[in-house]
């Protein structure tokens, strides 16, 4: 049966309200959780007339049903609301693979929820019911997992001696050749062809941790050695011998493609001491292990009966031994029988020996399944149970080292004192229990988990029970009726630790054994958050503080992390925005705080990537041209590259002396502009490996500087400092062109009003200036270095506003007009918008012309120190009156005001596609508004502020003024005859990306 994506979807009705725009926010925060509420669609639709539609809950069909219903009612009757109905369409990409499977299987048939996953290879065992459907099920599984390439199904039962199962392709590549990462090693095989369990990886790491990389109490020896019997492609042997330092391992497995494929992961590993032998020798110096590093010793492939008697023929001291081959592994143990040790002088052996018991499923206790392990036991190695010492692990694991396996190794096998063997079995069970815990008796019993449950919490606030284990899937239960609620997948490791953020918190968070830590939304069931703890090799426990907020990661260390968020609802932060801005092209929001920077996903309002740095405060942060990059500036002058998908640091720039008090990319160019503190400005070449400057200027101000603006059109930077000036700079020279004088206190903000030489300044006063600039490409302005107007932000009748961020608006009206607006905003937490319209005609402003490209070169070699012409301007500014404005007619007015934060604002961008403004606030809080200063929707983790930003996944990325000039261009060559180098221009402008001040993608 062939995958048909039409018959997935779903159709229904819901009860809808058509309200005004500008009162979709009010209608969303009261009716909260009766909206719809469903991954990644959207609970608000665009009406007719500019109106919206609000889409209610599946279960509301009354508004009668509402505890808001008498207000509702009066909005319907005062014509203010309408009613109506909306149908809702989900499609295949709406639902998880096992929601997809639920609809198009029979039903009554059992969704296959999990698979295990080797490399890119997702491995089946499909039901004989389930077979007919094997290649929708598989293509299925191949969409819904990224990570996957190949998915195959099991044919048949595991015959072959060398534990090998024959199986089919069922979707995606023919290729089962993977390569893989675990515990720090690569390995790469034919999965066809070999043994490869990846739900042991864990189990793998506990006892490699336990006996090879922690001081142990195991052996006496000074030198381990090691007999991996069935060694595999060295999921034991390959770690040990790369981690651990001493240790000699001998590597046997019977299968010849094994052995293949554990060179392969050698030489991938670049293990510098392996020994391949056909024939061992007798033990010699040549098996001694170095003092750095272990050494391997790969035999020719052979059965561990014969392998184990060799080695003691042959007196190679073996401290350990073992045996993964849980369906024969007991069996094998016979290789031991007269295998004297004490009597040559040879250490006994520590053997660990992984096993299955039938006896475990049917048996509610222990006893059955120790019963089993006993007598299988016995007759492997001809003993009675009188002669075998049992050892309980306890919580099912056994501590390694410790004082019982000192004990076991004491008694151990076939002691010539003794005669003892000591046995130490751990159970894991793939069923949850819930108890009474007044009557003491089982209530019910949950079932779901394909493997071992290893770890559990209840959340309060939902009433579910949330458990984890050796299958890598959250389940998410109703324990009062024993249903499995939901499966949440996103792990590839085992869970070792789940943990509910507080009492009153819908958030929990899962660690698994590989170090990745993920926080997952309980009423949405999406990931919130996800990152590893690099400082862990194995994570083994995990566990939560809420009274301290804090988080603790387990392995030979304690990690704690403190929360970012503690759960509050429709909140972006806890501490202090940095900055916010949204990249258009990647459709993503980018957000800071002095210790971490997020990724957001514009289109779903998730969080995509969380980016921390540890070195010291964020001062400063901004993307690259292509969205790949993320430069991160700090309090103490260091700027780190991070990788934007991954988190990871990639490289890092020439540092500063002091904070980076500002940075901006240059598009195009492939430079970053840095200023700082220590008064010096910074032209980065970030395109290089290594540390590149190609321009700075030192002694840039008297004082420290604030404040940075550049502009690709007009070919300018400009610096506000605390010495009251504004320096104007050749970008590609970095000479000073003029230096602004007027400010009385600190200046706080600049903005070029690109395509007019004209700069907007504010300073801590409260006063907003609009200054004349002189040009390098055309004729200069009467007025240049001059302001033109000025104005003062009032906070009331007696008192002005500082303003701390501003953002400049030209929209053309005509082939000849624009209209010009500016944003500001200030400490108060308010945003207002002040028409300069008047400004552009009555002081003769024109636009002025690109720098062509010809003349464009960025990568300019440029070193000046400006000390004694910013020591004399110092003295200057000191002198001039404050702003003396050149144009006395009023011709600035101010438009709409709204309070936007609760505290002060620190940036403010406005964007056209679509038309927004963009804030962050001192109180923690990012928002988008529309221009008219309606509120469009926050930037939060969870909570019941609706995700309602207007773009889609399938939208163009290229802006749509761009796309209006470039159909423009082509309208206007269409009709006109080419000249002479044309084409080339236009070429050369596409491929340096900029035209006119336009950016191509």
């Amino acid at each position: 049966m062939e995958l048909d994506r039409s018959k997935v979807e779903e159709c229904f009705q819901v009860l809808a309200l058509e309200v005004p725009a500008r009162r979709t926010g009010e209608f969303l925060k009261r009716l909260g959780q009766h909206l719809l509420n469903l991954p990644r669609r959207k609970n608000v639709e665009s009406a007719s007339g500019g109106s919206k539609l609000i889409l209610l809950s599946r279960t509301v069909s009354d508004i009668k049903q509402l505890p808001e219903q008498e207000w509702l009612q009066e909005q319907v009757t005062s014509g203010a609301v309408k009613l109506s109905t909306f149908e809702v369409t989900l499609g295949y990409e709406h639902f998880t693979a096992e929601e997809v499977l639920r609809k198009l299987l029979p039903a009554g048939m059992e969704i296959p929820s999990s698979f295990e996953q080797a490399g890119h290879v997702a491995h089946l065992n499909l039901r004989d019911s389930q077979l007919p459907f094997k290649n929708l099920i598989g293509q299925v599984i191949l969409d819904k997992n990224k990570s996957v390439k190949t998915v195959v199904n099991k044919t048949g039962k595991i015959e072959t001696e060398f534990r090998t199962f024959p199986m089919e392709r069922l979707a995606g590549e023919e290729s089962t050749v993977v390569r893989l990462k675990e515990h720090q090693c690569i390995f790469e095989f034919e999965y066809q062809d070999v043994y490869w369990n990846s739900r042991l990886q864990e189990e793998h790491g506990r006892l490699i941790e336990a006996l090879f990389l922690q001081p142990s109490t195991a052996t006496a020896t000074a030198q381990p050695v090691l007999a991996d019997c069935t060694c595999g492609v060295g999921p034991f042997s390959i770690p040990i011998v790369k981690l651990a330092n001493g240790v000699v391992c001998h590597a046997n497995d019977l299968n010849p493609s094994s052995i293949h494929w554990l060179l392969k992961s050698v030489e991938l590993n670049k293990l510098p001491y392996v020994m391949d032998v056909d024939e061992l020798p007798c033990y010699g110096e040549e098996f001694q292990a170095p003092s750095v590093g272990s050494l391997l010793v790969s035999h020719k492939p052979g059965d561990a009966r014969e392998f184990i008697p060799e080695l003691f023929n042959k007196r190679h001291p073996v401290t350990h031994a073992i045996f993964n081959l849980p369906a024969a592994g007991v069996e094998l143990l016979d290789c031991f029988r007269g295998l004297n040790y004490v009597k040559f002088g040879l250490p006994r052996p520590l053997v660990c020996c992984y096993t299955f018991s039938d006896a475990a499923v049917d048996s509610d206790g222990a006893d059955g399944c120790v019963s089993d392990l006993l007598n299988r036991l016995g007759k492997a190695l001809a003993l009675t149970p009188e002669r075998m010492h049992y050892i309980d692990s306890g919580r099912g694991r056994l501590p390694l080292p410790s004082p019982e396996v000192s004990k076991m190794v004491d008694e151990a096998f076939l002691s010539a004192e003794s005669q003892q063997i000591s046995v130490s079995v751990r159970l894991v069970r793939n069923v949850v229990m819930t108890w009474d815990v007044f009557t003491g008796m089982r209530k019910r019993t949950l079932r779901g988990h394909e493997m071992g449950v290893r770890c559990m919490a209840f959340a309060t606030s939902t009433k579910v029970l949330v458990t984890g284990g050796y299958d890598y899937n959250l389940f998410v239960w109703n324990p009062y009726v024993g249903k499995s609620i939901h499966t949440i997948h996103g792990h590839s490791a085992p869970i070792v630790g789940i943990e509910v953020l507080g009492a009153s918190s819908n958030q929990v968070v899962s660690a698994d054994s590989e170090g990745f830590v993920k926080t997952w939304d309980l009423g949405t069931y999406q990931m919130i958050q996800s990152f590893v703890v690099d400082e862990i090799t194995i994570l083994r426990a995990f566990v939560s503080i809420p009274s301290s907020k804090r988080v603790i990661a387990v392995d030979r260390e304690f990690v704690a992390f403190d929360y970012q968020n503690t759960g509050i609802a429709d909140q972006t932060e806890e501490e202090p925005l940095i900055k916010v801005f949204y990249n258009e092209r990647l459709k993503v929001f980018v957000s800071g705080t002095i210790n971490a920077v997020k990724i957001w996903d514009a289109v779903t309002g998730a969080i995509k990537v969380v980016i921390t740095h540890k070195d010291a405060e964020i001062t400063d942060f901004c993307f690259d041209d292509r969205g790949r990059k993320l430069f991160v500036s700090d309090h103490l002058g260091k700027i780190h590259v991070y990788h934007s998908s991954t988190g990871c640091l990639v490289k890092k720039l020439t540092n500063h002396a002091k904070e980076v008090s500002g940075m901006i990319y240059c598009q195009g160019d492939k430079n970053i502009i840095t200023v700082s503190w220590d008064r010096s400005i910074v032209v980065h070449d970030e395109s290089n490996k290594t540390e590149v400057v190609h321009r700075r200027a030192t002694n840039s101000h008297k004082g420290d500087i604030t404040c940075v603006a550049y502009s690709r059109h007009l070919g300018l930077i400009a610096t506000g400092s605390t010495d009251c000036v504004i320096a104007v700079r050749e970008y590609l020279k970095l000479r000073i062109l003029a230096c602004l004088l007027g400010h009385k206190t600190d200046v706080t903000a600049l903005a070029f009003v690109e395509p007019y030489p004209l700069l907007v300044s504010a300073d801590f006063g409260g006063n907003v200036a609009v200054w004349a600039l002189p040009t390098i490409s055309g004729k200069d302005h009467k007025f240049a270095n001059k302001v033109l107007t000025r104005f003062i932000n009032m906070q009331s009748l007696e008192s002005s506003a500082s303003v701390n961020c501003l953002d400049p608006v030209c929209t053309p009206i005509n082939d000849h007009e624009h209209s010009f607006m500016l944003y500001t905003g200030d400490e108060d937490g308010e945003v207002r918008s002040w028409d300069l319209s008047a400004l552009l005609p009555a002081a003769g402003i024109q636009k002025c012309p690109p720098i062509p490209d010809a003349e464009w070169d960025p990568y300019k070699r440029v070193e000046n120190d400006a000390s004694h012409t910013a020591e004399t301007v110092a003295r200057k500014a000191a002198e001039v009156p404050e702003l003396q404005a050149q144009m006395d007619q009023p011709l600035v007015r101010q438009g709409i005001s709204w309070k936007a934060h609760s505290d002060s604002l620190r940036t403010l961008k406005v964007y056209s596609n679509p038309p927004c403004v963009v804030t962050a606030g001192f109180d923690g809080m990012a928002k988008i508004w529309t221009r008219e200063g309606k509120l469009m929707s926050v930037l939060r983790a969870y909570g019941q502020t609706i995700w309602d930003f207007p773009v889609e996944a399938t939208d163009p990325c290229v802006p749509l003024e761009t796309q209006n000039w470039l159909l423009q261009k082509v309208h206007e060559a269409s009709e006109e005859k080419p000249v002479d180098g044309a084409r080339e221009s236009i070429t050369n402008g596409y491929q340096k990306g900029t035209h006119g001040n336009k950016h191509f993608v």
